[in-house]
């Protein structure tokens, strides 16, 4: 490792699977910690060597989260990991609706300034 005193841990978000594990192989072995961007591939990464996950879905779930990176070998591991696909799904959704949110609220916040505009003017 080059730089040990400056560098503890890497988002490895690539989208790559195969570039991912290589990755984890390597520096999982020289005390590196590398996490994958969602909880999704806990069950592939842990065993690797990854350190968890760096994840939205941490800030809604944090808890079970770290359950599923504590006991991911155990017989409740399944159980947990549709729980957070489930709650992944979820919040991905309310993602995808953000721009039109967006929109909606920059109109609304235009109509309001109109209103506000006319009602001045009077």
């Amino acid at each position: 490792m080059r730089y040990p005193d400056a560098v503890a841990g890497v988002k490895v978000s690539s989208g790559d699977w195969s570039n991912q594990r290589a990755l984890i192989g390597v520096f999982a072995k020289e005390g590196v910690e590398l996490s994958p961007p969602s909880e999704a591939l806990l069950s592939a990464v842990l065993p690797l060597g990854a350190a968890g996950c760096i994840s939205a879905t941490a800030y809604v779930k944090p808890g079970n989260i770290a359950q599923l990176c504590e006991r991911w070998q155990d017989e409740h591991a399944s159980s947990l990991r549709e729980m957070m696909t489930h709650m992944r799904k979820t919040v991905r959704s309310l993602s995808d609706d953000s721009p039109k949110v967006a929109e909606q609220w920059r109109s609304r916040r235009c109509q309001l300034a109109e209103s506000e505009t006319k009602r001045r003017q009077v």
